[in-house]
C-alpha cells in the first residue's frame, strides 16, 4: 500500500519536489463509539484493521484519541 499515491506532489521556485501536508477531517465522539482498553504494542494501524477491517483508517483512531492514554474510542461511522 502506497500511503503518499493521493498526496498532490509540489514544486517550490526552486524546482525542489516536495508533498503537501495531508488534513485529515475532524472526527468528534459519539455515544455510540466503542472503547477499547489497550495494552503496550497495540498501534492505531493494527486497532483500524481490527475494528474497521481497514488498516488505512488509522487516522479516525488517532483523532478520537488525541491525548489519550488508557482508553481508545473508535468511532462506530466509519464500520464496514
Amino acid at each position: 500500500m502506497n500511503r503518499y499515491k493521493d498526496i498532490k506532489t509540489l514544486k517550490n521556485s526552486e524546482g525542489f519536489s516536495y508533498r503537501r501536508n495531508t488534513i485529515f477531517p475532524e472526527i468528534k465522539e459519539s455515544l455510540t463509539d466503542i472503547y477499547v482498553i489497550t495494552t503496550a504494542g497495540d498501534r492505531f494501524d493494527t486497532l483500524a484493521l481490527q475494528y474497521y477491517r481497514d488498516s488505512s483508517l488509522w487516522w479516525v483512531i488517532a483523532g478520537l484519541n488525541k491525548g489519550k492514554k488508557r482508553f481508545i474510542s473508535c468511532s462506530t461511522r466509519f464500520t464496514n
